[in-house]
């Protein structure tokens, strides 16, 4: 298999399949497409965390016969109150940043159509 040349890396070479075309004209915006599936990622594991507080609620201090203080309590459900809020914050820039490379990308690809097409 040959290198490839400058021209076939080009996005607008015709010869290229459709997703390699593609891809070139996302390849400028990759960090930030990077940057929101690792929010995205974020954002579906932290829901997780509710069964593991709540196994830790009923297996420490309901099943057991030893009273604990009241205050570790608190501290889970505050751990939790924060997580979610965490959760709300990475859920918006998950979108946010979806959104935006996506406008990007797809002007780019627009303009680049265009300018083949007029001339």
């Amino acid at each position: 298999m040959s290198a490839p040349t400058k021209d076939s890396l080009n996005p607008s070479n015709p010869r290229r399949t459709p997703l390699k075309r593609f891809l070139g004209f996302i390849r400028p915006y990759r960090r930030l497409l990077g940057l929101a599936a690792l929010c995205g990622i974020v954002r579906y594991l932290i829901p997780l965390s509710l069964p593991w507080a709540l196994k830790i609620l009923v297996d420490d201090f309901l099943l057991v016969q030893i009273s604990r203080p009241r205050s570790q309590i608190h501290l889970l459900m505050l751990g939790l109150c924060a997580l979610y809020a965490f959760y709300g914050v990475i859920s918006y820039w998950r979108s946010y940043l979806e959104a935006w490379s996506g406008t990007v990308s797809f002007s780019t690809c627009a303009r680049r159509f265009i300018s083949t097409c007029s001339g």
